[in-house]
């Protein structure tokens, strides 16, 4: 037995020299392609070793939510979908994983939103660009798939109550590694791009450089709302924001996802933040806390607005706070109202002709046609923000509306799965919001409180950052689809007991 285990630790030894030599030699001939390699080996490996809990992935990979260097730029949540699925199929066969099937009400939301999506496929088929075909856009329907896959398997999964935890844990784990690469490549876009953090720093970097020749307009640094939305989610979930503030280690958490959000320079950060902590005070506090919250942000954000007088803010965040009453300055202020007239003109060209949407009650699916494509490539980065359309929106306008990016949940669905889609969209999103709702009243004075909040208060605004602030179908789907495999785990595994309404429903099955 020591004789083996020695030859096991010798052999051990000589790979780890081998891989040692090997990483050295190549690390000077090309860093970039070794890096990848070694990351996608060290990734598989990992995975391997986790075994039945490949599930962790998901949350991992989701919270960091980068785009890769890799042919396409997939994101790493997209990579996570197709390894746990690969992983889980491969557990499957061999009879290591045995899944929980059942039927839900969340199943069948998502099984009518996936009929709503088929049927734009079959109406209008699309390929991929390199067959040459007369459509274009297979690309997001197969990502549609692995959302809806990933989705049916991970919703089923037997998890131990000890392993619930580690949802937090590494979500928490993949937004630090976000924001750590997010802030490498805005400082240093060349390290950046190594870890695929480069496509939104340079973004940051050429609207900053706007911005130098424009006095209009205020920077934007996306990755810092991220966090700030991302911090403002954890706080909320283990503490009451109004304790928080009269404490002394999550009182700086509270300021600084406040500020991350502000100095991001978008508004729909600063909603989000501050709708995550008053969904997190109802639940904590009921209505007084959030009575006594809403004066107390009123109260602060008067206080801002003086500040404001004597000692002007940034641009990024007058811009961010440009929505409520103050002192901001009028150029910010018309600059967001630009902003949000400019998404206005593509709407109502979008929804009252029939240009851009042929077939509003059903939609036009996911794809393009190869026209809209080419017109797409045919313009550099410069031409496409500064050239004039050829009817009454801008170049930039028409870009947008080809490629689908109308900066509008309800438009952008009514152009994929037409109104009938979105009514469905809709629904399965109110009652997605629902059940997380049950999930968290479920855990209430229990040590999975803060588990539920987690994840039920995105869920739970979801929709109205739908329809009145912003959102696209893509993600929309995507994030319904995963929430709803998230909220079936909470479902199945906490050792809790159902909510009234599911015990009902239960019981109701069992005497048929």
């Amino acid at each position: 037995m020591n004789n083996s285990r020695n030859i096991v630790g010798f052999a051990a030894i000589f790979c780890a020299i081998i891989f040692s030599l090997w990483l050295g030699v190549n690390l000077v001939t090309d860093q970039q392609e070794i890096l990848i390699k070694v990351a996608v080996g060290a990734t598989l490996l990992f995975c391997i070793l986790l075994g039945k809990k490949i599930w962790m992935i998901l949350p991992l990979l989701g919270a960091l939510n980068l785009s890769l260097p890799l042919p396409g730029n997939p994101t790493t949540l997209l990579v996570g979908q197709g390894i746990f699925i690969c992983f889980s199929v491969l557990l499957i066969m061999t009879r290591q994983l045995k899944l929980k099937i059942k039927f839900s009400e969340l199943g069948f939301w998502t099984l009518l939103l996936s009929l709503c999506v088929i049927q734009t496929y079959i109406r209008n088929p699309v390929g991929l660009n390199i067959l040459g075909g007369e459509s274009v856009g297979a690309r997001p329907y197969a990502f549609f798939t692995a959302s809806l896959v990933c989705s049916m398997i991970l919703g089923s999964f037997e998890i131990s109550a000890a392993n619930l935890k580690w949802i937090i844990r590494l979500s928490v784990l993949g937004s630090l590694g976000n924001f750590t690469i997010q802030s490498i490549g805005f400082f240093v876009p060349r390290v950046g791009q190594v870890f695929g953090g480069n496509m939104q720093a340079n973004e940051v970097l050429t609207v900053t450089k706007r911005a130098q020749f424009n006095d209009s307009s205020a920077s934007r640094i996306g990755f810092l709302g991220a966090a700030g939305r991302d911090l403002s989610l954890m706080v909320g979930s283990f503490i009451s924001p109004i304790r928080a503030c009269f404490h002394p280690l999550w009182a700086p958490l509270v300021l600084i996802s406040v500020a991350f959000a502000a100095l991001s320079g978008f508004r729909n950060e600063i909603a989000a933040v501050g709708m995550t902590y008053l969904i997190s005070l109802a639940y904590r506090g009921g209505f007084i806390s959030v009575f006594v919250a809403s004066v107390t942000l009123t109260v602060g954000v008067g206080l801002i607005a003086l500040i404001n007088l004597t000692a002007p803010l940034p641009p990024n965040v007058q811009r961010s706070l440009s929505f409520l009453p103050g002192t901001w300055d009028k150029i910010y202020v018309q600059d967001t109202q630009g902003s949000t007239d400019w998404r206005v003109d593509m709407w109502k060209e979008a929804l009252f002709t029939d240009y851009w949407i042929h077939n509003k009650i059903l939609g036009d699916g996911l794809g393009m046609s190869k026209q809209e494509l080419d017109y797409i490539q045919s313009f550099t980065y410069e031409e496409t923000n500064l050239g004039a359309g050829v009817g009454k929106l801008s170049r930039q306008q028409e870009f947008m509306m080809v490629s689908g990016a109308y900066h509008s949940g309800p438009v952008s669905s009514v152009r994929v799965i037409g109104y009938v889609g979105l009514i469905v969209l809709l629904l399965a999103q109110i009652r997605l919001s629902v059940h997380a709702h049950r999930q968290i009243q479920r855990a209430k004075n229990s040590e999975w409180f803060p588990l539920t909040l987690f994840v039920g208060i995105p869920l739970i605004w979801a929709p109205v950052f739908f329809v009145l602030i912003g959102g696209d179908f893509g993600s929309a789907a995507s994030s319904l689809m995963m929430g709803a495999a998230m909220v079936r785990i909470l479902e199945n595994n906490l050792p809790l007991p159902l909510p009234f309404n599911n015990q009902s429903s239960s019981l109701a099955r069992t005497t048929k």
